[in-house]
């Protein structure tokens, strides 16, 4: 039992993401919090928007593709992002240039700043798998919802 009371187990389901823009909405704007403000230095202020408008494509490491998402109580409360450093060769920068529009200048400028960072995702071993991100809802913390995202992304790096 907590300060506040008994504790009260949550079920949470965990699905592949769809190609559909209320989950863009939503995995964007966990992306914007997990990153701590990075992709909005990247994207700028319509960094939501255009990582929702990304999310939609295939082929790259923002997609919907290399997204599993947590329910609970019909409510994504959290996700995790990953993907094989094999499927990472093939992906293209083309879907998020093409959602931030004017803005994929911006993307380009602070590419060539970042380079150095940025440059990590290229050196992801075959037979690695990379995991992009993993957040959960601040709601929802504590309850090992963070565990179980990060032991699916285990058995998607087994198995792919």
């Amino acid at each position: 039992m907590s300060a506040d009371g008994p504790r009260v187990e949550t079920q949470f389901t965990l699905r592949p993401a769809r190609p559909v823009e209320a989950e863009g909405l939503a995995y964007a704007r966990l992306m914007d919090e997990v990153t701590e403000g990075f992709l909005r230095f990247r994207l700028g202020r319509n960094a939501v928007e255009i990582l929702a408008r990304a999310y939609l494509q295939p082929a790259h490491d923002l997609s919907y593709e290399h997204v599993t998402f947590a329910e609970a109580e019909q409510r994504i409360v959290g996700m995790a992002s990953g993907y094989a450093a094999t499927a990472r060769r093939s992906f293209s920068d083309r879907p998020l240039k093409l959602a931030a529009g004017g803005r994929a200048w911006r993307l380009r400028a602070t590419g060539v700043l970042l380079w150095p960072l940025l440059r990590i995702l290229e050196t992801i071993a075959d037979g690695d798998f990379y995991v992009l991100a993993a957040i959960v809802a601040a709601d929802m913390r504590g309850g090992g919802l963070g565990s179980l995202l990060l032991d699916h992304m285990e058995e998607r790096a087994r198995s792919s």
